[in-house]
């Protein structure tokens, strides 16, 4: 589970990682372009500035250089760029910086240490107006410089005298990015430290119950069926939690019921086979006199009924929880088979003195449903209300229809069912006579089989029943 646990905190880093990187590229990439664009805007502005106060020296012959020196230089040092002024030739004029003022051409005459950078982004600014972008000027400089330049015009706009160009350092653009970049990386880092945080916690709180239900499995493995997995939030991992639990709650159930019922049929089998291995030694050693063989060979006979009966009983319900036996809906005359039915039971009826009241109609009740199915229902509901009945008691079927459907009333005076026991008498295995006394003939499979065939038939079964004076069982059948 600690390899899991480690999956998925390692995949919720990876992607973390991943998307802090991405994060971090695009942020980079856009302080980079937003620091190339305001540098632009501020250079552009303060050559416009500087073109605008130097077209005198152009239309004026004999103007003092100081008087544009200081108005250069001023905008040259709070810029920090360094200013070109070049002639439409690409001759340069002026250069400045925040430190020094040199005066290449105070008049067109050539000096020794004049400088030409070419053409080629001159006349792009005549054209365009304007010119931004990374460049060496014709190696003016040694490596490129970030330059924009505007065109230096006369008072009417009609002439170009030549254009100013500031430049900066690339360094200067990197400087402001790894600035900016800087405290964002800090907070991405503050970001990615509390999200891991975070997803440690998240990581251990999806782990956690995965591990409980690792235990519980683990006891349930070794015969503890009590455990159970702590519930925490409305999440769908509380979800799990809580159908894990049922789940447990469900097999403890069931493993309390096979005990019981391993118990049961452990005593159920031991009496009759003690009984008829007795019996047969007996007959064959001589003990039991040949006069009353008879007697204990019908005792056999009906012990050997019962195993066939329990056994019959067990494959039923086993087939009925598998689905291995089909329910075959055909039509058929229920008032008939409750009927034929009932006179099996006649001999047993008259052997309790029971008050009989048949109200089943003369005419017939078509159903569709299994036949089979439905007679092994109605006897076992008969069977039972015959056994647990009081000498003397009395016994009512009732078949009448209502609305669409057929309902079926088996009820009986007697012994009935405790209101602690009645919501589990359908339980598989589950006996209300725990002491065996008068339920020898019931391994508490009877009303399950009942139960499951109703509920295979997409019906249902009610019971009613009050401690020590009656008992009973209603279903409905639909109407063919």
């Amino acid at each position: 589970m600690k390899r899991l646990y480690v999956k998925i905190y390692l995949r919720l880093l990876l992607v973390l990682v991943f998307s802090v990187a991405v994060l971090m590229g695009v942020f980079f990439y856009q302080i980079y372009v937003y620091s190339e664009e305001e540098t632009r805007g501020i250079l552009r502005r303060d050559a416009e500035r500087i073109a605008s106060s130097i077209d005198v020296y152009f239309e004026l012959y004999g103007v003092p250089v100081d008087m544009i020196s200081d108005s250069v230089r001023s905008v040259a040092e709070n810029s920090g760029a360094e200013v070109l002024i070049v002639n439409t030739e690409g001759d340069v004029l002026f250069k400045a910086n925040k430190d020094e003022f040199h005066d290449y051409f105070s008049t067109y005459t050539y000096v020794p240490d004049r400088t030409n950078i070419g053409r080629a982004i001159v006349d792009r600014v005549v054209t365009e107006g304007e010119y931004a972008g990374s460049d060496t000027l014709s190696d003016y400089y040694p490596g490129q410089v970030f330059t924009v330049g505007v065109p230096v015009r006369s008072y009417t706009g009609e002439r170009i005298y030549g254009v100013v160009l500031l430049s900066t350092g690339e360094a200067f653009l990197t400087t402001i990015a790894s600035d900016l970049g800087a405290m964002a990386l800090i907070s991405l880092a503050l970001t990615l430290a509390v999200s891991l945080f975070l997803t440690y916690f998240t990581t251990s709180r999806v782990v956690k119950p995965i591990n409980e239900m690792c235990r519980t499995v683990t006891a349930f493995s070794r015969g503890n069926f009590e455990s159970r997995v702590e519930i925490r939030g409305q999440d769908e991992i509380a979800e799990l939690g809580k159908a894990f639990n049922e789940m447990a709650l469900n097999l403890e159930k069931t493993e309390n019921i096979r005990q019981e019922f391993v118990t049961n049929i452990t005593h159920e089998l031991k009496t009759p086979m003690t009984t008829i291995s007795g019996f047969v030694d007996g007959i064959l050693d001589g003990t039991i006199p040949k006069e009353r063989q008879d007697e204990y060979l019908r005792v056999v006979s009906a012990e050997t009924r019962r195993l066939s009966r329990m056994i019959s009983q067990t494959l039923l319900a086993s087939k009925l929880t598998t689905g291995e036996k089909e329910i075959e809906k055909k039509p058929f005359d229920l008032a008939e088979t409750m009927r034929r039915t009932f006179l099996g039971f006649e001999q047993l009826v008259e052997a309790k003195k029971l008050s009989c009241e048949i109200e089943i109609p003369e005419s017939a009740v078509t159903v569709m449903a299994d036949h089979d199915s439905i007679v092994q229902v109605l006897y076992n509901l008969i069977d039972n209300a015959v056994k647990y009945s009081f000498q003397g008691g009395k016994l009512r079927l009732t078949l009448k229809k209502t609305g669409d459907k057929a309902r079926v009333e088996v009820f009986n005076t007697g012994r009935g069912v405790s209101a602690k026991a009645l919501p589990f008498i359908f339980d598989r295995y589950y006996k209300a006579d725990t002491s065996r006394g008068i339920d020898r003939e019931s391994f508490g499979l009877g009303l399950y089989i009942v139960k499951t065939i109703l509920n295979r038939h997409g019906e249902s079964i009610a019971a009613e029943s009050e401690e020590g004076v009656y008992c009973q069982f209603t279903f409905a059948l639909p109407l063919a």
